[in-house]
């Protein structure tokens, strides 16, 4: 990201309240916040990271749980 805050778009994310919850927890429990984690994902979705984001834990990779869906 560059940092400007002119290059900010909202995105409203609907989600099931317990699914939010999880997450919510998970990212505080991994030292990081929702909306840092989403934008970590997206980067790395759209190419803009070498490596995905990692949940410390379930000590496993995004990557790892991708490669084993049909």
């Amino acid at each position: 990201m560059s940092g400007n805050e002119d290059d900010l778009v909202a995105y409203r994310l609907e989600l099931p309240d317990e699914l939010r919850t999880q997450f919510k927890g998970m990212t505080a429990m991994n030292g990081t916040n929702m909306k840092d984690a989403l934008i970590q994902f997206i980067e790395w979705y759209v190419g803009k990271r070498q490596e995905p984001p990692i949940n410390k834990l379930v000590n496993q990779e995004v990557s790892q749980w991708i490669e084993k869906e049909p």
